[in-house]
């Protein structure tokens, strides 16, 4: 059995945290077993699943600009002390290029793994693209989540090489396999069962573009006072979206479920999908919502590779907010249903017994190589 580095900022549910973790169940850890290096000293959501999976975690400070040179020699003690790790494969890549180089020197092949197209805007934003600049050409191998997010951070012709690959945010496809009754059920609890449930999920933070969700409810409420909006996560700006909700006297209208474990049912209960990112890399989110069977609406800024299915539309977030709830209200009077053999077929790339079994088959090969 070898042992896996996976580098990540924390392990709190969502984003690449969620696709790192639905490989490490999938994975066959006989022959592959997954360690984790996090910034941050918190025990977050994964923590206890990953030790009662055979994972270890290590606790490493957060850079903050000044501790620079102490994060590289605690990084260079640490693999003096672990000589047992051959990869790592990188999910941090704003800061990796302080500590990639120390990893190479210490003999280990290493991956940087690209889950999104932007850093955001503004000083630090810059900063950060400034720094992640040298990992094209300091990584073994780059891996990316779309080809829009390869492109972003390895730039256009980086696609194109040989140590480039594509991995699929894979999800556990049985588990999205449309159920009517759940559907009914957590409607009913939700207070939900004769409404038409427009659905989010994601953090509340500026990506996923909150504020912009809550403008467009308010008009299709306006037009359909049986419309709620269903808000699947947590984060940084909850507060202040939940403040914006009670300005606009929708607080009836608007059910703020929380963090959730099992996402499932509640992609059962929408009748559609509203995610209008400012930018993402490849949101599992919306291959889980495809995967239920539910139509999807997103903002044009995300990667046309998010596309799986024909339950996809696109909107321009320049476009009239008018467009927008036009676009939603259509499906007000559709009924839910399964996956049709095409779509199924088409969404099966994304399957995460078939994702975890390739990413095994290549850390293995690395190991061999060295």
């Amino acid at each position: 059995m070898i042992r896996v580095l996976q580098v990540l900022p924390r392990l709190r549910r969502g984003g690449s945290q969620a696709f790192v973790m639905n490989l490490y169940r999938n994975i066959d850890r006989t022959k592959v077993q997954f360690d984790f290096i996090i910034f941050t000293n918190d025990r977050d959501d994964y923590y206890d699943e990953i030790y009662s999976l055979g994972g270890k975690v290590y606790h490493f400070e957060k850079f903050n600009g000044k501790n620079y040179f102490r994060i590289r020699k605690s990084f260079n003690s640490f693999l003096e002390n672990h000589p047992e790790y051959g990869i790592i494969h990188i999910h941090v890549y704003s800061t990796a290029s302080i500590y990639l180089p120390i990893a190479k020197k210490h003999g280990l092949k290493t991956i940087i793994h690209s889950h999104s197209t932007s850093n955001g805007n503004g000083f630090l934003p810059l900063i950060k693209n400034i720094m992640q600049l040298p990992l094209r050409k300091e990584a073994d191998y780059l891996f990316a989540c779309s080809t829009d997010a390869g492109k972003w951070l390895f730039g256009k012709k980086a696609i194109h090489k040989q140590n480039y690959r594509f991995i699929p945010n894979g999800i556990d496809l049985k588990c999205f396999n449309y159920d009517p009754y759940a559907r009914d059920d957590l409607r009913k609890k939700l207070g939900v069962s004769d409404n038409f449930v427009v659905g989010h999920v994601g953090g509340f933070e500026t990506p996923k573009n909150h504020p912009f969700i809550i403008k467009v409810f308010k008009k299709l409420y306006e037009a359909n006072q049986n419309a709620r909006l269903l808000l699947v996560g947590d984060g940084t700006y909850e507060e202040s979206i939940k403040r914006m909700v009670k300005e606009y006297d929708l607080d009836k209208a608007v059910i703020f479920a929380g963090l959730q474990s099992n996402v499932a049912p509640f992609l059962f209960a929408m009748d559609v999908f509203f995610f209008p990112s400012l930018w993402e890399g490849l949101p599992v989110s919306v291959v889980e919502a495809q995967a239920s069977g539910l139509p999807c609406i997103l903002s044009s800024s995300i990667t046309k590779d998010v596309a799986i299915t024909d339950l996809v539309l696109y909107s321009d977030l320049k476009a009239d907010i008018s467009n927008w709830v036009h676009e939603l209200a259509k499906f007000s009077e559709r009924k839910r249903a399964t996956l049709s053999k095409f779509n199924f077929e088409s969404i099966s790339t994304f399957d995460i017994a078939n994702v975890s079994l390739n990413l095994v088959s290549f850390y293995l090969s690395l190991h061999d190589k060295k």
